[in-house]
């Protein structure tokens, strides 16, 4: 009788491999530990006393919801048009129902807290880069937007000449893939040190969420008087959705297959440079 064969392993997946490989390499394992936790827990706590003083200030938790939706709005995909949340409030009462009938913010306390989000958001990322890449799902999403890094350089490598100005451009753009997340992860193949991550991201979300508050300070009654009318809204959300999601795959460029993401990231060159 022969011997049992060993139970097959399942194979690895191209970017559950990068993703591990990303883990050991990634430069937030030499920073201090004291550091890490500083740029782990600063951040919501930042945004925790911006909450408070907002409350204190206006009086009213209404503002808080607000600022809340409007930041966990921008991290799930919504990017910088949340900032046209507070003007198109009573579209959004009519579908969510629960909205605080306290006014909104404007328009440029908006993009100041979607502002906060992406530096909260790059600082957190620098941080922890090396234990998110080990979070199973999480993990492999991460290697999948370093992959959507490396075909970002391919398709424009202006960018490697232009470190901080390519990180700060590709933040600023409010095309579908583009953003805090992304960016924080370009800025990591490009090999450039967490502060100028840092000053990059800040400087490319300052630029794109001031035009969209300008755009909804001064656009403000035409907005929502597309908002008004059901039919016109479907149009022009679907017409906007389309352009951006055109330009975003112009902009990012086709994304590799799991095996030729991981494949080309291993012949990619120059690597990441050490804090």
């Amino acid at each position: 009788m022969s011997a049992p064969t060993p139970e097959a392993q399942p194979p690895t997946s191209g970017m559950h491999q990068l993703a591990r490989r990303l883990a050991e390499q990634d430069p937030s394992l030499r920073l201090p530990r004291r550091l890490r936790l500083a740029m782990t827990i600063g951040p919501l706590g930042g945004f925790a006393l911006i909450l408070c003083i907002a409350w204190a200030v206006t009086g009213a938790f209404g503002t808080v919801i607000w600022l809340t939706g409007i930041e966990i709005g921008s991290f799930i995909g919504f990017g910088k048009f949340v900032i046209f949340g507070g003007v198109v409030r009573d579209v959004i009462m009519n579908i969510f129902h629960y909205v605080p009938t306290t006014d909104p913010p404007g328009p440029w306390a908006l993009a100041a807290t979607v502002v906060y989000g992406d530096i909260a958001t790059a600082t957190v990322l620098l941080a922890n880069m090396s234990v998110l890449y080990r979070m199973g799902s999480l993990g492999r999403r991460l290697a999948a937007c370093h992959a959507s890094g490396r075909q970002v350089l391919r398709v424009h490598p202006w960018m490697r000449r232009m470190a901080w100005v390519g990180v700060a451009v590709f933040v600023a753009a409010p095309f579908q893939g583009t953003g805090a997340v992304i960016g924080t992860i370009l800025a990591r193949i490009l090999g450039i040190s967490w502060f100028s991550t840092l000053t990059a991201t800040a400087a490319g979300s300052v630029a794109g969420c001031a035009g969209m508050a300008v755009l909804g300070h001064y656009a403000r009654d035409r907005v929502q008087a597309i908002a008004e009318h059901p039919i016109v809204l479907v149009v022009v959300l679907a017409l906007t959705v389309g352009v951006l999601v055109v330009l975003g795959r112009w902009f990012l460029g086709q994304a590799p297959s799991e095996e030729a993401a991981a494949a080309l990231d291993e012949r990619a060159a120059p690597p990441e440079k050490p804090e």
